[in-house]
């Protein structure tokens, strides 16, 4: 992780900062990170850092089947040359998926971005590789995708900063990204109007949002898929949840099962 992107970063307990790291080298490998407010310290190993945890006063982080599902290292070591194939093969494949991705952004050069939910972090190495790009930060709760990212990272040699966190509270500085970008995990959220009230808070004026998530249908697999956690939306439910966050301009991509969509926050 580099020194300069911790300004970007703030303490999850307490929602202050900033945090610190110990040293004047501008790469961070290990280490405790250090809330200058409330001395919480967090571990960086690895090239991640953890920061799951919760706010003060917040309940505690809950998790469905599915995300369970994700946290297993067998799952995460499978899923990039397994899972992630036979989903694409229902919608786009791998490509194509980083083309739209990096079209419906479309952030200026040398802006942050980051991937919400980001497993083995393909697409967030992809965003990091492009010419003139910013900081890019992959972020995900399950520390089994996250040192898959970092194995495939290494092997790339792209620069993502990997961290660990809830996407319910994420671990960022008011209006920092000039787009954040959510591929196949909105539907897996316990609470996806905090998820997205929190991509409008880091999110900079002028800043996109990109998601791709399930939507309604399938009806005989309704019932097993909300006991596992999934849940599928309607495009009028996604665009008032957007609405309700102040994420405006929604426009959309079909590709049944699929919904691909793109809003932004206002200029002031």
């Amino acid at each position: 992780m580099r020194r300069s992107s911790l300004a970007l970063l703030r303490c999850p307990r307490c929602g202050g900062g900033p945090l610190e790291a110990e040293g004047d080298k501008a790469l961070l490998g290990f280490g405790p990170v250090r809330c200058a407010t409330c001395h919480m310290a967090y571990p960086l190993a690895e090239g991640i850092l953890d920061l799951l945890v919760p706010p003060d006063h917040a309940p505690p982080l809950r998790r469905s089947l599915a995300q369970r599902a994700m946290e297993l290292r067998p799952v995460a070591r499978f899923y990039e040359r397994g899972l992630r194939p036979a989903l694409s093969r229902l919608s786009l494949d791998a490509e194509s998926e980083r083309f739209l991705a990096r079209a419906l952004l479309a952030p200026p050069p040398g802006a942050p971005l980051l991937d919400l939910s980001c497993g083995t972090g393909h697409l967030a190495r992809d965003l990091a590789m492009r010419p003139g790009a910013g900081p890019v930060f992959g972020l995900d709760r399950s520390a089994a995708m996250l040192e898959e990212a970092h194995h495939q990272l290494s092997e790339s040699g792209a620069t993502v900063e990997l961290i660990r966190a809830d996407a319910a509270h994420l671990p960022f500085r008011d209006e920092v990204f000039a787009g954040v970008l959510d591929v196949a995990a909105l539907h897996l959220y316990d609470e996806p109007s905090q998820v997205l009230a929190e991509v409008a808070r880091t999110l900079a004026p002028g800043g996109a949002f990109v998601c791709a998530t399930l939507l309604e249908g399938l009806k005989p697999l309704d019932r097993l898929e909300r006991k596992v956690g999934i849940r599928r939306f309607e495009e009028a439910e996604l665009r008032r949840l957007c609405d309700e966050v102040g994420l405006v301009g929604f426009e959309r991509l079909l590709l049944p099962p699929w919904i691909v969509f793109r809003v932004t926050k206002p200029e002031v």
